[in-house]
């Protein structure tokens, strides 16, 4: 990812990824997208890159932040 903006392939990781996470995580509400696809980008524009790992990391932090 160059500073300041994403390239084509970033943005189609970052879905990726948001798409696969809502659709095996039954994420619907608005809410809940806007929070995931926050946490995806944040991460991405922190280094973590590689798809599966955004991946993994973010479904691990959204099944922390979920009530038990």
């Amino acid at each position: 990812m160059s500073r300041g903006y994403f390239a084509t392939e970033d943005i189609e990781i970052c879905k990726r990824v948001f798409d696969d996470i809502c659709a095996t995580g039954h994420i619907t509400s608005d809410y809940e997208r806007v929070e995931l696809a926050s946490q995806i980008i944040y991460f991405y524009q922190h280094g973590v890159t590689i798809e599966d790992s955004l991946q993994q990391l973010v479904v691990s932090m959204t099944e922390r932040q979920r009530p038990t």
